[in-house]
Protein backbone atom coordinates (compact mmCIF):
# COMPACT_ATOMS: atom_id res chain seq x y z
CA UNK A 1 0.00 0.00 0.00
CA UNK A 2 1.32 3.59 -0.98
CA UNK A 3 1.51 6.63 0.87
CA UNK A 4 -1.68 7.73 -1.83
CA UNK A 5 -3.85 4.87 -1.26
CA UNK A 6 -3.20 5.87 2.35
CA UNK A 7 -4.58 9.23 1.80
CA UNK A 8 -7.87 8.03 -0.23
CA UNK A 9 -8.93 6.16 3.51
CA UNK A 10 -11.96 6.94 5.22
CA UNK A 11 -11.02 7.52 8.98
CA UNK A 12 -13.60 4.03 8.91
CA UNK A 13 -11.14 2.22 7.14
CA UNK A 14 -7.85 3.60 8.53
CA UNK A 15 -9.52 2.05 11.69
CA UNK A 16 -10.03 -1.14 9.86
CA UNK A 17 -6.86 -1.31 8.76
CA UNK A 18 -5.13 -0.63 12.15
CA UNK A 19 -7.09 -3.70 13.75
CA UNK A 20 -6.18 -5.75 11.38
CA UNK A 21 -2.88 -4.68 11.65
CA UNK A 22 -3.30 -5.40 15.35
CA UNK A 23 -4.93 -8.90 15.09
CA UNK A 24 -1.89 -9.87 12.64
CA UNK A 25 0.84 -8.98 14.99
CA UNK A 26 -1.09 -10.62 18.21
CA UNK A 27 -1.24 -13.67 16.15
CA UNK A 28 2.33 -13.83 14.76
CA UNK A 29 3.49 -13.34 18.63
CA UNK A 30 0.86 -15.82 19.72
CA UNK A 31 2.35 -18.12 17.09
CA UNK A 32 5.91 -17.60 18.16
CA UNK A 33 5.33 -17.78 22.14
CA UNK A 34 4.55 -21.82 22.12
CA UNK A 35 7.60 -22.78 20.23
CA UNK A 36 10.11 -20.99 22.42
CA UNK A 37 8.36 -22.02 25.49
CA UNK A 38 8.94 -25.75 24.28
CA UNK A 39 12.82 -25.43 23.79
CA UNK A 40 12.83 -23.61 27.58
CA UNK A 41 13.48 -26.32 30.40
CA UNK A 42 10.48 -25.93 32.48
CA UNK A 43 6.63 -25.53 31.13
CA UNK A 44 5.04 -22.50 31.42
CA UNK A 45 1.42 -21.60 31.36
CA UNK A 46 -0.49 -21.25 27.88
CA UNK A 47 -0.39 -18.10 26.25
CA UNK A 48 -3.25 -16.03 26.29
CA UNK A 49 -5.62 -15.62 23.09
CA UNK A 50 -5.31 -11.72 23.17
CA UNK A 51 -1.91 -10.19 23.76
CA UNK A 52 -2.23 -6.87 25.24
CA UNK A 53 0.25 -5.23 23.24
CA UNK A 54 0.23 -2.24 25.46
CA UNK A 55 1.50 -4.01 28.73
CA UNK A 56 4.09 -5.52 26.90
CA UNK A 57 5.17 -2.63 25.63
CA UNK A 58 5.24 -1.15 28.89
CA UNK A 59 7.31 -4.03 29.96
CA UNK A 60 10.23 -3.67 27.47
CA UNK A 61 10.56 -0.15 28.00
CA UNK A 62 10.70 -0.98 31.91
CA UNK A 63 13.82 -3.49 31.00
CA UNK A 64 15.52 -1.27 28.67
CA UNK A 65 15.79 1.40 31.44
Amino acid sequence: MTDADLENLTVQDLRELRARVDDAIRAQIARSRPSAMMSGASVAAPAPSVIDLERERDAWQARRR
